[in-house]
């Protein structure tokens, strides 16, 4: 069974997920972050398999790239990152973001009912 923390900083996108996941019992959440530092305390604090990552959060402009993803995934990390954006892949810098984090694939938030648990399962 897949572990997942949630990490976006918008309450209904998180309750949007939770509310979707509790009728899948192959995901267990371990916790929510609601920003890039608490995400990145929560990971090495919960150890999730795989990371649902809002790519546009609040501190995105203070945490460069390259600090997030060497925290997110330190050698040795085997987490998966689902990227998450309002436009999916048609959002560049998502895009961008995204492929510089190591994520497996970038998901619209309006497409969540279709596409979030096939992506948690197969990342």
């Amino acid at each position: 069974m897949p572990t997942l923390l949630v990490a976006d900083d918008s309450e209904i996108i998180r309750k949007a997920v939770k509310r979707l996941l509790k009728a899948e019992p192959a995901i267990e959440i371990l916790g929510e972050a609601t920003n890039f530092a608490e995400t990145i305390q929560k990971a090495a604090e919960l150890k999730p398999d795989v990371l649902l990552l809002d790519l546009h959060m609040p501190d995105e402009r203070i945490l460069d790239a390259e600090y997030i993803r060497t925290r997110l995934r330190p050698v040795g990390s085997e987490i998966k990152i689902i990227g998450i954006s309002l436009s999916g892949n048609d959002d560049a810098e998502a895009r961008d973001r995204a492929t510089s984090l190591g994520a497996c694939t970038v998901l619209e938030k309006s497409r969540f009912y279709e596409e979030l648990i096939p992506a948690i399962l197969s990342c």
